[in-house]
């Protein structure tokens, strides 16, 4: 996790959104319009083998990273727009099966940088 306040070290990027058109008898989805508005927002460094010379500015915040380790049955709240990057995988014991769910929620009146 990195705090919103390190926006600028992760070199924020936005990802515009698309819209698609379904070819059911060709069975190919293709992108019909490229919009204007986002819908995701990235960063282009790879924390576990982050490029400094690239980007310098994540060697500032690098350090900062907050870590944790969610097992079965347990739960994380990540905060409105904190920088996370998530990486699981299945059990090892039957079933093998891994899921994650993300829910999302607007707080009127909530601000992540005060």
């Amino acid at each position: 996790l990195f705090s919103p306040k390190y926006s600028e070290n992760l070199y924020e990027g936005h990802i515009r959104e698309a819209r698609f058109r379904y070819n059911e008898s060709a069975r190919t989805l293709s992108r019909t319009e490229l919009l204007e508005s986002t819908s995701m927002v990235n960063s282009p460094v790879d924390i576990d083998k982050p490029d400094f010379s690239r980007y310098p500015k994540f060697k500032q915040v690098a350090e900062r990273a907050m870590t944790c380790v969610v097992n079965e049955g347990d739960v994380i709240y990540v905060p409105s727009f904190w920088w996370h990057e998530v990486k699981s995988q299945p059990s090892l014991e039957s079933p093998r099966v891994n899921l994650a769910l993300i829910y999302c929620r607007s707080i009127i009146g909530f601000s992540p940088f005060t």
